[in-house]
């Protein structure tokens, strides 16, 4: 079977199949956001739904808004995941121990909602899509919504994984975006595809291609020094290509954890190392 015909059979494949462990993971991302005093509101853009949920404790005009990994997108090195609702919702997890007075929590599209409402959900959206343009620009419209709604006139980027690569891709297009924070973000797809022989994600946006704009947003990036999906020389790669409109790296910092990896070890440090400010030296 070709790639061609591999992705409508997998899609097939969900609807017959039921939604077995599909909503136990979403019920579960619900019941520990409710436990956690975050309210759910589905926000619909013109092209996908996205799972929200929201903590506001106080006014402040300043919002953290975490935007979620990759997710279950392969079920296996060469399988492709039928639903890309995450097993382990890290973001929603780092979002919970945020202290800040608003704090939003963005899934990404396609995960976390019933898939026979969303037509334009295809496997290729957690695949070689990941990062286009429409998931982009969804995710953003949701950023907008929310932030007017609650009044809100700067906001602090933070992603997880894949989740971070899509925050850069905002933070290049936005005048609002206070700072950008990733953990084990993929800032350089084309530096990751490389390093992991995998299928190029065509279609998708590279942060690296936005880097005059992402020079001068104030950025940290935390990265496991255990992490053996997105290592130390993705980050180096997009910090490359930042220095040629930022030689000082005055907006840049990167962060090494120990003991650390891709998935494990983030909510148990968090807590500690999110609350510094970021800023331009």
């Amino acid at each position: 079977m070709n790639q061609a015909t591999l992705f409508p059979f997998l899609y097939f494949l969900f609807f017959i199949s039921g939604c077995g462990g599909i909503q136990e993971r979403s019920d579960a991302a619900t019941s520990l956001a409710a436990a956690n005093t975050f309210e759910k509101t589905i926000i619909k853009t013109d092209s996908f739904r996205l799972l929200t949920y929201q903590r506001i404790n106080n006014k402040s005009e300043t919002a953290s808004i975490y935007i979620e990994g990759d997710g279950y997108a392969f079920a296996g090195r060469h399988r492709v995941s039928p639903n890309p609702t995450p097993k382990n919702p890290v973001s929603l997890k780092l979002a919970i121990q945020d202290k800040s007075p608003r704090v939003f929590y963005i899934a990404r599209p396609c995960q976390f909602v019933p898939l026979k409402h969303e037509p334009l959900c295809s496997p290729e959206y957690w695949t070689t899509k990941r990062y286009a343009p429409e998931i982009v620009e969804a995710i953003n419209s949701a950023i907008d919504q929310l932030i007017k709604k609650e009044n809100i006139s700067k906001i602090r980027l933070v992603g997880y994984s894949g989740g971070g690569t899509i925050a850069a891709l905002i933070a290049a297009r936005r005048t609002d975006v206070q700072d950008l924070r990733t953990i084990a973000g993929n800032l350089d797809i084309r530096a990751f595809v490389l390093e992991h022989d995998v299928t190029p994600l065509s279609g998708s946006l590279n942060p690296t291609a936005f880097a005059k704009s992402l020079a001068s947003v104030p950025q940290r990036h935390f990265i496991g020094n255990e992490d053996k999906i997105v290592t130390q020389n993705i980050t180096k790669s997009y910090v490359t290509a930042l220095r040629q409109f930022d030689s000082k790296m005055s907006c840049i910092e990167i962060r090494i954890i120990e003991k650390v990896s891709h998935a494990k070890g983030w909510e148990d440090v968090w807590r500690d190392i999110h609350q510094e400010l970021v800023a331009c030296k």
